[in-house]
């Protein structure tokens, strides 16, 4: 992110891009070098991209040694994706509306906070049924089928004129002009 564009985003980000992307630990030094020369690392503080990663003690989490990766893995990527979309990024209130497009790790994650936060609807839209109940449970107020033609008719009748907010979880290019 340019510097031009990162003074445009709320302090927070601010403070969190340098360390997020900066390829180094919070005191600007590295814990890798390669014949002298220092090499980036710590990509989101923890180089989750790279085959080795050396990670704070305090981001570290002991899991049982039975427990499959590959379940545990997206875990902390989309928790922390979802939440922080709609505590931080979207700053999702009391009493506000929010559409999350899409049912995965990070959608699921992000009907979570919404619902901590006591958003007055939360609508979810996947086209996976199994997900889109999961949703419900996890405490959307209404779901929809992502296959619908009318989805964003759907959502200003829910709201009555349309949502506060609205996270768009996935890569699909409709979703991205349905959000808007």
């Amino acid at each position: 992110v340019c510097p031009s564009c990162l003074r445009n985003f709320p302090s927070y980000c601010r403070e969190a891009m340098p360390r997020n992307f900066g390829g180094q630990r919070p005191d600007g030094s590295s814990a890798l070098s390669q014949g002298g020369a220092r090499l980036g690392s710590h990509f989101f503080g923890q180089s989750s991209f790279a085959r080795h990663c050396i990670a704070s003690e305090r981001t570290a989490v002991k899991v049982p040694d039975d427990l499959p990766l590959e379940l545990l893995g997206p875990l902390g990527c989309g928790v922390i994706t979802g939440v922080g979309s709609v505590l931080y990024s979207l700053g999702v209130s009391v009493g506000q509306s929010v559409a999350v497009l899409g049912t995965g790790g990070v959608g699921l994650s992000a009907v979570m906070a919404a619902r901590l936060v006591g958003a007055r609807e939360i609508i979810a839209v996947d086209r996976n049924a199994a997900r889109l109940r999961l949703a419900r449970e996890l405490g959307a107020t209404h779901t929809l089928d992502a296959a619908a033609p009318d989805i964003v008719r759907q959502i200003i009748e829910i709201t009555h004129g349309g949502v506060d907010r609205c996270l768009n979880t996935t890569r699909a290019p409709a979703v991205f002009t349905l959000a808007m």
